[in-house]
């Protein structure tokens, strides 16, 4: 039996970085998949392929290596003035985006109409100015009193007259009542 702890040595075996990690080749192809416009992370799957771990670890670091800086030369964006149907075809679909289930990227309603609103204004169905001008003034600094009759009680007697006075012709004619 053994005694513990050992009374000999101990020694820690030294841990060595993968030979990746300095791989200039590999280095330089990601510098060019960053050029392309990738994320860290995708460049780094494309460069080992099944190896997540150090696919993670490669987009966490090389990014800011020297290699990589040195490959991955960003071009000046070349800022154009759009036209008034151009910028509005550009707000609409960025407020219609939608992603891979069908569902809107703005799903908060509030932003996605604030999106829409800004396409109608830019295209000109909403304006700032009222679109009728009304020139009423109400002024309430006047009263007017206006004295209203009664009905005329002459005019009502006289209809009465007339339909008292109308003769109505009667006919006599035989009537026989039945069970």
């Amino acid at each position: 039996m053994q005694q513990w702890p050992p009374t000999g040595e101990f020694r820690v075996a030294e841990i060595t970085e993968p030979a990746w990690r300095h791989d200039f080749e590999k280095k330089q192809a990601f510098g060019l998949f960053l050029k392309q416009g990738l994320k860290p992370f995708e460049a780094a799957l494309k460069i080992f392929m099944n190896d997540n771990g150090a696919a993670l670890w490669a987009s966490q670091n090389w990014p800011n290596d020297e290699v990589v800086k040195n490959a991955v030369v960003k071009e000046e964006k070349n800022l154009k003035i759009l036209d008034k149907e151009q910028l509005a075809d550009k707000v609409l679909a960025f407020a219609d985006e939608k992603d891979n289930s069908g569902r809107f990227y703005i799903n908060e309603s509030p932003e996605r109409l604030k999106a829409l609103e800004l396409y109608a204004k830019i295209c000109g169905y909403i304006t700032n100015q009222p679109s009728v001008t009304v020139p009423i003034t109400n002024d309430n600094r006047r009263m007017e009193i206006v004295l209203v009759s009664g009905p005329d009680k002459y005019q009502e007697t006289k209809a009465v007259k007339q339909i008292e006075e109308t003769k109505v012709e009667t006919l006599d004619l035989p009537v026989k009542l039945v069970n």
